[in-house]
């Protein structure tokens, strides 16, 4: 990951009885267009999944933080830009 610019990558795991939850979002940003009501709070926290592993990259602009860490995050590449989003794929 740090090779692209997302620094370093960090794996967190939580009990199920207490999940980790999405403490803000920005909901200003592009991928979320049309999502949610502009006069909301652009960074308040939406519903969210209960966590219980989850990987996070040390930098990047962040679009959905767990705490202090970043479930999904942004870069600049050149004239592009990559998502790193630490959730694996769960049917549940």
């Amino acid at each position: 990951m740090s090779e692209i610019g997302f620094g370093q990558l960090r794996t967190t795991t939580y009990q199920s009885n207490n999940p980790g939850l999405f403490t803000s979002t920005d909901k200003n940003h592009p991928l979320f267009e049309g999502v949610f009501k502009v006069d909301d709070d652009s960074k308040a926290a939406v519903e969210s999944p209960r966590i219980t592993k989850m990987q996070s990259v040390s930098m990047g602009q962040p679009i959905i933080s767990v705490g202090d860490d970043n479930l999904l995050s942004e870069i600049v590449l050149g004239e592009g830009r990559a998502l790193f989003c630490g959730l694996p794929a769960n049917l549940e």
